[in-house]
């Protein structure tokens, strides 16, 4: 019953983001309320304020939803599996699932860079990519004095996503992240610890 559940409640949340979405490119973020996301989606006023605090939250579901799939692949490591590994196996699963909902995903993204507001909210989704990734590399690195190059190829790495997205976008429908992820991966690889490698 409880994976039930959560299965209706994935379900609900992607209803309302998908809403969302739809009519925020219709009309504009600022002129669509969270109660008519809530009607378009089907659900109640309370439903939606419960998955989704705001209408900021709406926009950055997906991100939410990648950051999942990172942190499912790479609790999965094989024995002897390095960590620049596994990051690259959970950046091109990401990857690939962008490729999988690119329609959803470049309408999300042109509501995000066509309103100023939700540039600046972006911060606190690459602050939870900067721990993911800084989590991971600290495990190599334990020491205290090795914070500065932990965070520096953590933050490389949340610049990478970023610098991903803008390319990818530009290049809509031509472009393929999976294959933009792997130039992007060696153009990072000189920045790798070689703790990690």
């Amino acid at each position: 019953m409880p994976r039930l559940t959560e299965t209706r409640q994935r379900q609900t949340r992607r209803a309302l983001a998908d809403a969302a979405i739809e009519l925020f490119t219709e009309r504009g973020y600022a002129e669509v309320t969270m109660e008519e996301v809530a009607d378009a989606a089907g659900v109640s006023r309370r439903t939606a304020y419960r998955h989704f605090p705001n209408k900021y939250d709406l926009v950055f579901d997906h991100t939410e939803r990648w950051l999942e799939r990172f942190e499912a692949v790479v609790a999965t490591r094989e024995a002897d599996e390095s960590t620049r590994s596994i990051i690259r196996r959970g950046v091109l699963a990401v990857a690939e699932e962008i490729d999988a909902t690119a329609d959803d995903v470049l309408a999300a993204w042109n509501v995000f860079v066509g309103h100023e507001t939700l540039r600046g909210r972006n911060a606190r989704a690459q602050e939870m990519w900067l721990l993911a990734h800084a989590g991971l590399l600290s495990a190599d690195l334990p020491e205290p004095d090795d914070a500065l190059e932990v965070m520096t190829v953590a933050g490389a790495l949340v610049a990478m996503t970023n610098a991903l997205c803008f390319t990818w976008a530009a290049g809509r429908p031509s472009s393929n992240m999976v294959e933009l992820t792997e130039q992007a991966l060696e153009i990072l690889d000189p920045l790798w610890p070689a703790a990690s490698r």
